[in-house]
């Protein structure tokens, strides 16, 4: 492949091809294209993200399903709005408890209220819909200088990282977690 790569690389006459033709090379060499590993906050950062807008969507299908009210609790978008086998991304434990999955097998799926990955806040949260149940620290640096997040899902949909100081303030001045 280098071969021909690179006697392919002589006849292009385009520099831009030709750049991209040596980086080819270049990397088939080195042996690694990939991208360099993230730091374990980011990887749980976009990880989070995703799951929120996917909670969002299941969210916004129930209310619509139901005379534009939210659902008391999270597990009441398991089976309809989420199915079973993505149980496993609410929580830890719910991913050990879930990973003997079987079609007919009885889950409880109230652990993703009492032991999930999100609180969820419902109607009741002032602009918050849920939110990672426990900060992400964020090690940017990695000198040990760790900066708290959490992930909020807003009512209009938008996922963003909130400082924990943030998140505490709005926890207690305005939104309350729906316990089970």
């Amino acid at each position: 492949m280098l071969v021909t790569l690179g006697i392919l690389s002589l006849f292009i006459k385009m520099p831009v091809v030709r750049v991209f033709v040596a980086f080819l090379i270049w990397g088939a060499i080195l042996g690694n294209l990939s991208v360099p590993n993230l730091p374990r906050w980011r990887v749980q950062q976009f990880t989070s993200k995703r799951h929120l807008e996917q909670i969002y969507a299941a969210l916004i299908s129930y209310k619509n399903d139901h005379g534009n009210a939210f659902p008391e609790h999270l597990s009441q978008l398991v089976p309809d709005y989420i199915p079973r086998k993505d149980l496993n991304y609410f929580s830890d434990s719910a991913a050990r408890a879930f990973k003997t999955y079987a079609p007919n097998a009885t889950i409880d799926v109230t652990e993703v209220d009492r032991h999930g990955a999100f609180e969820y806040f419902g109607e009741n949260g002032n602009g918050m819909l849920a939110a990672n149940r426990n900060p992400i620290e964020e090690n940017r640096w990695g000198i040990g200088w760790k900066r708290p997040f959490r992930m909020v899902l807003e009512a209009d949909g938008k996922v963003q990282s909130v400082p924990e100081k943030e998140y505490q303030r709005r926890l207690l001045n305005e939104a309350r977690p729906i316990e089970r």
